[in-house]
């Protein structure tokens, strides 16, 4: 019909277009926008409380939480920035409906170091994800956020549906 259509369609062969794999959404991006306090050996919630985008508002910055209302494969990241320049232990943590999931640790150096969490979770359209960080330098330590999101050492929080898997 001489009608074109962008890399990620094709023609159908019944007159109509349609979309080669979809969306990745919902997707979204948040970030702590001023420095958190952990205290010592606790798992402490990261308040995620501004978004830089979250195409279908499945992202709740007054909890904090991700719940995809649509079920399927998710990739998540996150990263954050401990405020103490001492040796001492630190996590990362993807939570999965209030527990565990992925964690990651390792023991910084005495400069401070941005550590990084990634996976992917199977979700049903009801379940939640959170990030949680840890820390053990014997009293409490900030985490580093922002004011506008754009300090390559701001706490964040990312993820989007994957398609086709």
């Amino acid at each position: 019909s001489g009608t074109s259509a962008s890399s990620s369609t094709f023609w159908r062969g019944d007159g109509t277009w349609a979309t080669a794999g979809g969306n990745n959404t919902p997707s979204f991006g948040a970030y702590l926008n001023a420095n958190q306090s952990i205290s010592n050996s606790t798992n402490t919630k990261i308040n995620f409380n501004t978004e830089y985008w979250d195409s279908d508002g499945k992202f709740d910055t007054s909890n904090n939480r991700f719940t995809p209302t649509i079920a399927g494969k998710y990739f998540f990241n996150s990263s954050l920035r401990y405020d103490n320049g001492a040796a001492y232990e630190v996590s990362l943590i993807i939570y999965k409906n209030g527990s565990e999931y992925i964690k990651v640790r390792f023991k910084q150096n005495t400069s401070v170091e941005t550590i990084q969490v990634t996976g992917i979770l199977d979700l049903d359209t009801d379940d939640y994800v959170e990030i949680y960080g840890r820390q053990a330098q014997g009293g409490s330590v900030d985490v580093n956020g922002d004011t506008n999101g754009t300090d390559s050492v701001t706490a964040r929080f990312f993820g989007y549906k994957l398609n086709g898997v």
